[in-house]
């Protein structure tokens, strides 16, 4: 058989066998805000590897900041919305921090909680909602002792429950916890994470040890165990469901996180194995047993993946993942009970945010959604328990009950939104104490909202960071600038401030790539630390530089670069009385300089002619931490440690405009260009974050976005052609992108770009410098702790041999339109703002001139099924009769032709003796 033959056979053997992914189109939807829990004060002190939420189908439990031990807040799931200003009752479960917490699967009311303080802690909840403050437990199971690191109730029983108490595992009977407990052989170290198997025969449990166990309860030993990841951090372990397959989630050796597939029935190895990203966040699985679908998120996260499972390979399959702009602290899944069926929503996941808990859904879109689908619903668990303590004790194996979703079937459909009728609670005994239960009446559901979403045309844009050999390499760069950029550049040099006495800067040309020279040759006019510095928007020769020592220097850069040490800089100002902390060039008028300092003024300088033209004392009360120029240039801005945000004309008499209370710390301002609207960006309550104001009313922010948690400074640029917000976080391996518009809500999360190393330094490169015919709407230099990477932005287009002329506006001209005199009396030759050029080649045409192409008549979708369904038939006729054919020709010559090579058409046969088709 030929090589055509054998690749044709595999590629036609795998295409048959392999499982279909029925949720390939799942994809997830954020709730709006009103259908979310706001303002929540999420408890900031949890452990690591604690995830802060536990939900059931009647309620969600969060972690509670309190200084009076651990906390929980529980919410009934259709009070959504903002928590009501006079406070909310809450449970004061343990003196410590809480170490795990989880709702019983069979009583939507009973909630479990475990502290490090090693009591575990059972609570009842009022069916109508919690309306005190609980302190009293309704079931005490260990007041005291190691830690007990996580809790799982039974999987098929609610009167039995385990934990992880350090390095042991414990199975209590609810009904006689003090009395009744199994405790299981010791760990070789810490236990991490416990499962219980689908039968609930089996435990699964992870360990500081690197060891994977399979603990049988009942006959007190160790079924199985197995070396699982190699990482130090802590892992998890998840049950696959209905099946005899486990998953483990942790660290590889490189600090990479992976997933791990294991069969409980072969422990030899994991039989599939799947690296993820080197984020630090501990991953949480969830897994849906009645979808087959796996949910994997870490905390820190921003991102939630999905995974469709199969029992035999590929084993899984990707499907869309949530990606967001915020990262959260944890996640849980609803159960089914309390998803909108009706509407398609195959799971819910609750996020836990700074200060809120966001819904998602994820959807499968049908055309239909009258009627029940039953083949996304299949029959889930039902919330009724299927063994008691006293069987499961006397070896007796149960698998959960199920039941149907469908109202026609008697199942309980429920749709969790506010205000849903319910129908008389049910009675259920859970662990000794009467527990009614809710089920909602079966209804027809409705789409609970609809967002009418800007088209933006960045939304598929993308960064990618240049070759290896194209970085420059081998830099130190100063660790003195913390809250400041670091990287400055144009399209000739790019300049760093370097490790070294006093304040050195070396200053690179761009085109000389790749090792810098272990002894460069610096710019050093300064006894101490440089603590900002900026080029010239009009003179790529010109760099001013503002030092701990609170001298200026400005530098005028030899054409062919700094090819030695210059100590001498051409213009000298040391008339401030404290450190510098900004240094910007005007970016319209000739040779005018605008620096701050410590000493909390404003100062315009004429470096050419060595004056002091303007010196604006006494407008802040603290230090200003940055400062912008206007489109025009008539206006400044500035940000100080005080909060305020404030605006100065620098040649009136009064110099200051307006001035508001901007509620950020370490802030940065910029001025979103031609419009009246500034931007600030920084810290607030432990958030870092950013806001839009309309110059003209700044007594509240248009718009605030909350960024992330983290804590390094955040280096932002404005694209004033394209709209394009750029946000960078000294010490983060990423940078974010945002789109800002005119309309509410005025701006739009774009994308993240991830890497792998974390910067100390950003930079944008000028537009004169991008590649318009490849789509690059952006070029950045990234500076990291020894070298510096440079980055494109595109934006993927079919018709690139045109220029794009709506991504490409006319830019800035790198020109100054005044000079120092012209501008202080007034003598704007444009007021409208700078010279603008246009960045199209001459053998290109702008795509808005591009010819049209001719409509073409589609046919109707009718006309296409008939067609395909005809061309089928056909197709289907020809193979028959072909393969009668084939085997009345091989009966007659009595041959044996492989099956596969009796269904090719004769012609394919005869070709494979033609020379040139062998593989």
């Amino acid at each position: 058989q030929s090589t055509w033959g054998r690749t044709i056979h595999a590629k036609i053997a795998i295409t048959m066998f392999r499982p279909t992914a029925k949720f390939r189109n799942l994809f997830p939807v954020p709730y709006p805000r009103e259908l979310c829990y706001d303002d929540l004060r999420i408890a900031d002190s949890a452990l690591a590897d604690t995830n802060p939420i536990a939900t059931s189908g009647q309620y969600l439990a969060v972690l509670w900041q309190s200084s009076a031990g651990g906390c929980i807040c529980p919410i009934e799931l259709n009070k959504t919305g903002r928590l009501p200003a006079s406070g909310v009752p809450l449970i004061h479960a343990h003196a410590g921090k809480i170490a795990s917490l989880q709702f019983s699967s069979f009583d939507d009311c009973l909630l479990a909680s475990s502290g490090d303080e090693g009591s575990v802690k059972l609570w009842k909840l009022p069916e109508d909602g919690l309306v005190e403050s609980l302190s009293q437990a309704a079931v005490v199971v260990t007041e005291a002792g190691p830690r007990v690191q996580e809790i799982q109730f039974h999987s098929c029983s609610k009167e039995l429950l385990a934990g992880a108490c350090q390095n042991a595992v414990k199975v209590w009977d609810l009904n006689n916890p003090q009395e009744r407990v199994v405790s299981l052989p010791e760990h070789g170290d810490t236990v991490y994470s416990i499962c219980w198997s689908y039968d609930g025969s089996l435990i699964a449990s992870t360990c500081k040890d690197k060891e994977i166990r399979l603990l049988d309860p009942r006959s007190n030993g160790v079924a199985a165990q197995i070396t699982g990841h190699q990482g130090n951090k802590p892992s998890r372990i998840c049950w696959l469901g209905r099946s005899d397959k486990f998953i483990s989630t942790g660290f590889g050796l490189t600090r990479e996180r992976e997933i791990l597939f294991w069969d409980s029935k072969n422990l030899s190895a994991p039989y599939k194995r799947i690296l993820l990203d080197s984020s630090p966040g501990v991953l949480f699985p969830a897994f849906d047993a009645d979808t087959n679908v796996l949910y994997i998120s870490g905390k820190g996260d921003s991102s939630i993946k999905t995974y469709e499972v199969f029992d035999e390979a590929p084993f899984l399959q990707d499907i869309h993942q949530f990606v967001s702009e915020s990262p959260h602290k944890g996640f849980a899944l609803l159960p089914k009970r309390a998803l909108n069926v009706m509407d398609c929503e195959v799971m819910r996941v609750l996020r836990v945010m700074n200060t809120s808990v966001d819904a998602v859904k994820f959807e499968v879109p049908r055309k239909m959604k009258r009627f029940f689908q039953e083949d996304l619903f299949p029959p889930t668990l039902k919330p009724e328990s299927v063994v008691t303590a006293d069987q499961w004790f006397n070896n007796e194996n149960r698998i959960p009950e199920l039941m149907s979703l469908s109202y026609m079937d008697g199942g309980a459909q429920q749709s969790n939104v506010p205000e849903s009728p319910k129908s008389p609670a049910v009675e259920v005994k859970s662990a000794g104490l009467e527990v009614p239960q809710e089920a909602s009446i079966p209804r027809r559901s409705v789409n609970l909202f609809q967002i009418n979403r800007r088209h933006s045309k960045y939304k598929h844009m993308f960064a990618t960071p240049f070759k290896k050999e194209l970085t420059y390499i081998h830099l130190k760069p100063s660790q003195h600038l913390v809250d400041t950029n670091a990287i400055i550049c144009n399209k000739k040099f790019f300049a760093v401030p370097y490790a070294g006495g006093g304040g050195p800067v070396v200053v690179v040309n761009i085109a000389n790539i790749g090792r810098v020279s272990p002894t460069p040759p610096f710019l050093n006019g300064h006894s101490s630390f440089i603590t900002d510095f900026a080029f010239s928007p009009c003179d790529d020769h010109l760099l001013a530089t503002g030092g701990d020592d609170s001298i200026v220097n400005v530098w005028k850069i030899p054409e062919e670069g700094v090819t030695e040490t210059i100590t001498q800089s051409d213009y000298r100002y040391n008339q401030h009385e404290r450190r510098l902390s900004t240094v910007n060039f005007h970016p319209l008028v000739q040779n005018l300089l605008i620096t701050t300092s410590y000493d909390n003024s404003i100062r315009l300088l004429d470096f050419e002619q060595q004056n002091e033209r303007r010196v604006i004392r006494n407008a802040h009360t603290d230090i200003v931490t940055s400062l912008c120029v206007s489109y025009e240039g008539d206006r400044l801005a500035t940000v100080c440690k005080d909060g305020f945000v404030r605006m100065f004309d620098p040649r009136a008499p009064e110099a200051e405009v307006e001035r508001t209370q901007g509620k950020q710390d370490r802030a940065q301002v910029l001025w979103l260009g031609n419009t009246q609207r500034l931007l600030t960006v920084g810290h607030c309550r432990l958030e870092r974050q950013f806001s839009i104001w309309d110059v003209r009313n700044m007594a509240e922010p248009m718009v605030t976005q909350s960024i992330d948690s983290a804590p390094g400074a955040v280096l932002p640029h404005f694209d004033e052609d394209t709209g394009l917000l750029y946000l960078a976080g000294k010490g983060d391996a990423n940078f974010r992108i945002y789109e800002l518009f005119n309309e509410a809500p005025y701006q739009e999360y774009i994308t993240e770009v991830q890497s792998s190393t974390p910067q100390i330094g950003f930079a944008p490169l000028p537009k004169s410098m991008l590649d318009v015919r490849d789509v690059e709407v952006g070029r950045f230099l990234k500076l990291t702790a020894n070298s510096v990477e440079p980055y494109k932005v595109n934006v993927p287009r079919a018709k690139v041999q045109f220029f794009q002329d709506d991504l490409f506006p006319l830019t800035r001209s790198n020109e100054c339109i005044s000079s120092v005199d012209d501008w202080f009396n007034g003598n704007d030759p444009d007021p409208r703002g700078p010279k603008l050029t246009s960045l199209m080649p001459p053998d290109m045409t702008p795509l808005s001139s591009a010819p049209k192409a001719e409509p073409k008549m589609l046919p109707s979708v009718s006309i296409l099924q008939a067609k395909e369904r005809e061309d089928k038939e056909k197709r289907d006729r020809e193979l028959v009769l072909q393969g009668f054919s084939n085997m009345a020709q091989t009966k007659a010559t009595g041959g044996n032709k492989n099956r596969w090579d009796a269904a090719r058409p004769q012609e394919d046969d005869q070709s494979d003796h033609e020379e040139g088709w062998d593989d």
